[in-house]
């Protein structure tokens, strides 16, 4: 789609680098626990499906969950013994973006020439061997219950 002919929807979750600079000016996409501020909040994305704030009984602060697949992941993560922290909508460095884009031989998501910030759905630190996993679940991946999901992202620690 042309940029002429981007949606208002899309226009909303388009970000100029004035945008760009200014949430990053504002912290977001940087603390841990309860300083932690997520990238992207609910009122920063329209959509037609459902997003969610709610409280963490891990971390002790509101979380902002997209869709209701992110609701489930959170669910299953906030009530994990061996989750200390959970960060959301959390920014991958512009560089790094960049680079997975060129390996998978794909365009960097761009508008009006401005290159936006990716972000990944969810970010644990999972006591276990003092790692550190990243989950990214979308619904495009073929069908796979959500509680064998978490067992497998768990057993990679």
């Amino acid at each position: 789609m042309a940029n002429s002919q981007v949606s208002t929807a899309d226009k909303k979750q388009s970000q100029n680098q004035k945008t760009i600079d200014k949430r990053f000016k504002e912290g977001r996409g940087s603390g841990a626990g309860l300083t932690y501020k997520p990238y992207l909040t609910v009122g920063d994305i329209s959509s037609k499906g459902r997003s969610h704030r709610l409280p963490s009984a891990t971390v002790g602060r509101v979380h902002h969950l997209l869709s209701d697949l992110e609701l489930h992941i959170f669910y299953q993560l906030d009530w994990h013994p061996n989750v200390k922290d959970i960060r959301e909508q959390f920014p991958i460095p512009l560089s790094e973006s960049r680079s997975l884009s060129e390996q998978m031989g794909i365009a960097h998501p761009s508008y009006n020439g401005c290159d936006q910030v990716v972000t990944t759905d969810f970010i644990v630190d999972i006591e276990r061997n003092c790692k550190t996993s990243f989950i990214n679940y979308q619904y495009s991946a073929p069908a796979f219950p959500v509680d064998r999901l978490f067992n497998l992202v768990l057993s990679m620690g």
